[in-house]
């Protein structure tokens, strides 16, 4: 007998997951005789049973990123799909482009009206198309769909991200992280058989960071220790040295003390930072061509032994580790540290966004509406979540005596990869439920890399809540934002390499110019923003 899955729809708290039962009710067969995409009715293997959500057999196209070339191609006869064929009536067959031409694809076809059955986005384009009859309001399903009203009952934030000008639903997005959960994509990590053999602490702070740098330099006179594979983006060296010494992430980042976004530069420690990143570059600590590097020379530093300490996608610790003991030996051994602040700064990381501005709507010319939108809402039932998230129950998941899934150990130690190519696991486009995925996977994990996500998770902090933007505030964020990183980033990598000299002054003026730039506007717009989408919450 399939074992419910506890974990649908409730609120893990920091390590400890909230377990609850809440079996989502499958789709009946309400107006069956209305008309459908295309009828599948002589497939033998579609039984007739009226308790499907088509019982004459139905197809649906569907859109998804065409990932042929990390993960294989999209197919219709993954057995997720049949055996959810099997249950509803109801089979898929997909269009697809790869990834440089999907974006551009999905823009013609909305833009033309032709967008697939179920259809695949970013939340802004089925806000700004839905009302323009591209895409069905499912406001006007609620009452055959229980599954999406519940989902957006305990998610407001979905709701919120859902709703278009005219106060019609839209699509429904992913969700990425049960609230709580604390997870994080990044991790800094270092060489711990570097570390072990002369007997070298973990840093905590980023003064022993500094210390710990030194005495790499030291043993190693010819590496840079710490290098970073961008100076921009979630990953970034000047991303996360701002956190360390301001505990503001991103340029325009929220202010987790206000809950309030700021201008990260005019915060107080900024200066501090960049002063930082420039006594690592002139002591030789900091990769000197940090400022433009590739993602290839970012691998090879850490593959070779050129840098021993860096900050990125947690993931890479078992390339780099398969990589490293093919080049260096079997010694080398690259693993974790702790999370970096400077003191008097909190030492937190944000966790993964709980909701995803991305999603999957309706063509609002489907041909048997309500038939579609009872499968959209099955997709979101539990049976549904399981089958695109987890796979097949005992061939590629089970679930544990507390009723929390796990990925077989076939699968390990890197499970997404062939449950993506052979059974369309956690597919772009296809997925819409990664807080299940990410517990199936972690509750599979290696004892050391439970280890990581427990010392991270102990510094994890809820994201800032996405929001939704006007049309006018987009145009004002695409007309100023760029130019402004632009601009900011060229003067801290001056400053760091000595082109220009870093002192009050010289730091006003970089301020003095953001703010001709629009940073100032650019915070009221997201504050602004912001309080729309959640008011006071």
């Amino acid at each position: 007998m399939r074992r419910k899955n506890k974990l649908i729809g409730f609120v893990p708290v920091l390590s400890v997951m909230v377990l609850l039962v809440g079996l989502m009710a499958a789709c009946s067969d309400k107006n069956e005789g209305a008309g459908s995409s295309s009828n599948d009715s002589s497939n033998g293997e579609t039984r007739s049973d009226s308790s499907k959500i088509a019982p004459e057999g139905i197809t649906f196209s569907w859109f998804v990123t065409d990932r042929s070339n990390t993960e294989g191609p999209p197919r219709e006869d993954w057995k997720p799909l049949t055996e959810i064929a099997e249950k509803t009536g109801v089979r898929v067959k997909f269009e697809s482009a790869p990834p440089e031409g999907a974006s551009e694809k999905r823009q013609i076809m909305m833009a033309t009206n032709s967008v697939t059955d179920i259809f695949n986005t970013g939340g802004m384009d089925f806000r700004a198309h839905g009302p323009d009859g591209v895409f069905l309001n499912l406001n006007d399903y609620m009452d055959i769909a229980p599954n999406l009203k519940k989902f957006y009952e305990e998610y407001p934030e979905a709701k919120a991200l859902a709703t278009a000008a005219d106060g019609g639903l839209y699509f429904m997005p992913k969700l990425t992280s049960y609230p709580g959960q604390g997870g994080v994509n990044y991790m800094w990590f270092a060489r711990q058989d570097i570390m072990e053999e002369h007997q070298l602490q973990p840093p905590t702070n980023t003064e022993e960071l500094y210390t710990l740098l030194k005495e790499l330099k030291a043993l190693y006179p010819d590496s840079y220790p710490l290098t970073f594979i961008s100076t921009h983006g979630p990953s970034g060296l000047y991303t996360v040295m701002a956190r360390a010494f301001t505990g503001i992430e991103g340029i325009m980042g929220m202010d987790p003390a206000q809950n309030k976004y700021v201008f990260a530069p005019d915060q107080e420690g900024y200066l501090e930072a960049i002063d930082y990143m420039k006594k690592l570059y002139d002591e030789g600590l900091l990769d000197p061509e940090f400022a433009l590097l590739t993602s290839a020379q970012w691998y090879e530093r850490l593959e070779t032994g050129q840098s021993l300490v860096s900050y990125y996608w947690k993931r890479t610790m078992k390339a780099l580790n398969d990589a490293g003991k093919e080049i260096v030996g079997e010694r080398y051994n690259i693993n974790a540290i702790p999370p970096i602040a400077a003191n008097g700064i909190e030492n937190y990381q944000f966790g993964r966004s709980v909701i995803d501005d991305n999603g999957l709507g309706i063509s609002a010319k489907v041909k048997d509406k309500e038939k579609a939108v009872r499968f959209l809402d099955y997709l979101y039932s539990e049976e549904g979540i399981n089958y695109l998230n987890l796979g097949i129950e005992g061939e590629t998941y089970t679930f544990d005596e507390e009723g929390t899934p796990r990925y077989l150990d076939s699968f390990f130690p890197d499970p997404i990869a062939p449950l993506r190519t052979d059974y369309g696991v956690g597919y772009d486009g296809l997925a819409n439920h990664f807080a299940l995925l990410y517990v199936a996977w972690e509750s599979g994990l290696s004892e050391l890399e439970l280890a990581n996500e427990e010392m991270y998770k102990a510094h994890g902090k809820n994201p800032p809540k996405r929001f939704v933007k006007t049309e006018e505030e987009l145009e004002l964020e695409k007309s100023r934002s760029g130019n402004l990183e632009q601009y900011l980033q060229g003067e801290i990598t001056k400053f760091i390499m000595g082109d220009k000299p870093l002192n009050v002054e010289t730091y006003g003026q970089m301020l003095e110019q953001a703010k001709k730039l629009g940073a100032d506007q650019l915070v009221d717009m997201y504050n602004t923003a912001y309080a729309r989408t959640y008011g006071d919450n």
